[in-house]
């Protein structure tokens, strides 16, 4: 008998293709994973395309972000979800609360800003639970792999050290194209998600996407070494 306690969850930007989505959909399966973030889905009026027979969660205005998964023992969570962020509760015995990201670079400085406070606020009013953060924020810091850092990189970090949060990257890039690569895409956990999430990791796979397959687990590990000594560099002056 499957443990509804553990389970893979898998991030992509599938870059709003339908193939790409198919293509997802069935590394989905080849993983065993359970749970898909989402960004740049493909849709039409509001619904998701390239997931069938899957229960999918997103904003209802010009989704950029959405939770597909074959459980069905997940709610959204309307208060914390928006068009560029899902947000979900996944109700195991300890339940666990999941947002799906997506902050386009083409957004303008104040929307992100209430993107990212509208984070905060998930991790601040929601703290009692595990609290995992994942999408691509097109933000650059040396904490999860970038050569340099830009203006919302530095809004996530100050957001990471102010609310005692871990960045779960091993520093591996996220994105992939003819002009090189880069790290765009960020996985955030708060204290108490840091012993349920381990094995973060790029998955070396066809997608059909220029972002990399993100995969971690939940549950298979008592405690994250690696994700515990991430966020000890975070109070480093870059």
């Amino acid at each position: 008998m499957k443990d509804e306690n553990k389970f893979i969850i898998v991030s992509q930007n599938v870059r709003n293709s339908v193939i790409s989505s198919s293509i997802l959909n069935c590394n989905v399966q080849h993983l065993g994973a359970s749970i898909l973030c989402v960004q740049e889905p493909n849709y039409y009026n509001s619904t998701i395309n390239g997931f069938p027979k899957m229960n999918i969660f997103n904003h209802k205005e010009k989704p950029r972000s959405a939770i597909v998964s074959s459980l069905n023992n997940i709610i959204g969570l309307s208060q914390f979800t928006t068009s560029h962020c899902t947000t979900v509760m996944i109700n195991t015995n300890n339940p666990i609360i999941l947002s799906s990201v997506y902050l386009s670079r083409n957004i303008d400085h104040a929307l992100f800003n209430a993107e990212v406070d509208l984070i905060s606020n998930l991790f601040n009013e929601m703290s009692h639970y595990p609290i995992i953060v994942t999408g691509d924020f097109n933000s650059h810091h040396p904490i999860w792999g970038s050569s340099n850092v830009d203006n919302r990189g530095d809004a996530i970090i100050e957001m990471v050290i102010r609310d005692n949060l871990f960045v779960m990257n091993d520093g591996s890039f996220t994105f992939e194209n003819h002009q090189g690569t880069s790290h765009i895409d960020i996985t955030i956990i708060n204290h108490n998600a840091l012993p349920l999430t381990s094995n973060w990791r790029t998955v070396d796979i066809e997608s059909g996407s220029d972002h990399k397959l993100i995969a971690f687990d939940i549950g298979f590990n008592s405690f994250n070494d690696k994700c515990s000594s991430t966020r000890k560099y975070v109070t480093k002056k870059y």
